[in-house]
């Protein structure tokens, strides 16, 4: 292989002991030489063929990027001997900016700031050590910290009171749905979880039936960092079935004094009032007890006004709700008669008996 030859022609500055010095080698490669001199008379005597090997820049390790807050990063590596500390950065391969550290050391950190999120940064790490050999790395790639990605976004198992919101995140985040109705934005609210996971289901409860709802979705990592989208709007559903009356029964007896206690019950498939509408016999005026606006599908009536002996026709009415109201057939009940004592009783049998005798 050709190399280059240094002479000295100059006859003044002949010597028997020879130096030569060898400058802009490259670091880490193997040359060969020879040596020759050659006297006053022009006797030439040339060295058998040697080598040697230039000194390596120092070795590169341990590189690491690390992001914990928007916009910033730090990088850290060791060399293998003690050199100064360069980082060339930017969002190309031409990187554009650089961060030194002219202190010698065998392990390395630079901070760099102004990041833009969002963005994948290219950059190199390169140094001197104290003999000026320079060092470089080959090109690597980072992103700086960004606030959560909330994607995949949907509306589930919307009913007349609630909905499921369900979504994912990059990283594990807690989870929060805002809501508010979008004709009454006065009326709003906010369910959401605090446990760290990737994929959030988010169940809205009591919500108004019929309503259009607007959603925001936010998302908090665990260094705080939040991301906030907006999520599709939904409306809830609306019940227009009135419930089903079933097992109408009814149970009369006296009280003590003489007095009629009622009792009628049903059952209702959900949740309703509970109301009477009655009438003395066939022909009576139409009259309603509400016994209770609370909502339940038992329904017991305690009714007190109605008189002994007397014939009743009534229907039992509840309300769901949504306003829907359930009306049942009619049903006829005799309340029983006053208790009579010794003396009616007599008067009663004789009154039957010579009854053919009163014209």
């Amino acid at each position: 292989m050709a190399g280059d030859d240094l002479i000295n022609l100059d006859t003044l500055k002949y010597a028997k002991a020879h130096q030569v010095t060898i400058g802009n080698l490259i670091p880490g490669t193997k040359y060969y030489y020879t040596v020759s001199s050659t006297d006053a008379s022009g006797n030439i005597a040339e060295s058998p063929q040697n080598s040697f090997t230039t000194s390596a820049p120092s070795s590169i390790s341990s590189i690491r990027v690390e992001s914990k807050n928007l916009g910033e990063a730090t990088i850290t590596w060791k060399t293998s001997d003690e050199t100064t500390s360069i980082v060339e950065y930017g969002l190309t391969t031409s990187y554009g900016e650089k961060k030194e550290n002219s202190e010698y050391t065998e392990e390395h950190s630079i901070s760099l700031s102004d990041l833009e999120q969002g963005f994948t940064y290219h950059y190199r790490i390169k140094g001197k050590d104290k003999n000026g050999n320079l060092y470089a790395s080959a090109d690597n790639t980072f992103e700086p910290k960004s606030p959560p990605k909330i994607t995949g976004v949907n509306v589930n198992d919307v009913n007349e009171h609630g909905a499921t919101i369900t979504f994912e995140t990059d990283v594990p985040a807690d989870s929060n749905v805002s809501y508010a109705q979008v004709d009454d934005s006065d009326k709003i609210g906010s369910q959401g979880s605090r446990e760290m996971t990737r994929e959030h289901k988010v169940m809205l409860e009591n919500l108004e039936q019929g309503t259009t709802y607007s959603i925001m979705i936010s998302a908090r990592d665990e260094q705080g960092t939040e991301a906030t989208v907006e999520g599709p709007n939904f409306t809830t559903g609306k019940d227009e079935n009135p419930p089903k009356i079933d097992q109408v029964r009814t149970d009369s007896a006296l009280t003590q004094n003489d007095k009629v206690q009622t009792i009628i019950s049903w059952k209702t498939d959900e949740q309703a009032s509970t109301h009477i509408i009655y009438r003395e016999g066939r022909t009576g005026q139409e009259k309603e007890i509400k016994v209770s606006d609370n909502l339940t599908t038992s329904h017991i009536a305690v009714v007190t006004a109605f008189k002994p002996g007397t014939v009743y026709n009534f229907r039992v009415k509840s309300i769901d709700s949504s306003g829907n109201e359930a009306l049942s057939g009619h049903y006829t009940l005799l309340t029983p008669r006053k208790r009579e004592n010794i003396i009616q009783i007599i008067t009663s049998n004789f009154q039957e008996i010579f009854s053919w005798a009163v014209r």
